[in-house]
């Protein structure tokens, strides 16, 4: 009997946490439109062997997100292509606080952001929260075989 109620048991569990995890969250259609902020980056420099990172302030930040979760923009001089909005998270991982709600990924840095800057191309991701009306996350560089950096923080506000 004590092995038919722990049976019972882990397939509630089971069939809970299947339902959180499969849940059909969507984006909320505010999100679409003109975020904009001027920010503070800071951009890797290769220097013997490591890195060095130099801060740049009041650097324009611009995405424009369509309606069908395409996201495009600019930050500095430097086009942000190709990225794409998604949920991040189901109603488990909120609960548990693990992750953002929403991520825009997939995403290309063309260019030189500012006119020292010695990259001009980079992989991107943004992490981020919806509060108070605002994109609040920071753009994550991500390098082959590296740990991803934060280009900057961003706390975007809607412009349209």
């Amino acid at each position: 009997m004590k092995y038919l109620s722990n049976a019972i048991y882990n397939l509630l569990l089971f069939g809970f946490l299947l339902f959180q995890a499969c849940s059909n969250d969507s984006i909320p259609k505010e999100c679409a439109g003109t975020w904009k902020e001027n920010v503070k980056v800071s951009i890797r420099y290769p220097a013997d062997n490591e890195f060095r990172f130099e801060s740049h302030d009041h650097i324009l930040l611009q995405l424009e997100i369509s309606d069908d979760h395409k996201v495009n923009g600019s930050i500095g001089n430097a086009s942000i292509e190709n990225a794409e909005l998604e949920i991040n998270r189901g109603k488990l991982g909120k609960w548990l606080n693990i992750k953002t709600d929403y991520i825009i990924k997939n995403g290309e840095i063309k260019g030189h952001i500012v006119d020292t800057d010695p990259h001009d191309e980079r992989n991107f991701t943004i992490p981020f929260n919806m509060k108070e009306n605002k994109i609040s996350g920071s753009i994550m560089v991500i390098f082959p075989s590296k740990y991803p950096y934060p280009l900057c923080h961003v706390n975007l506000m809607k412009s349209n």
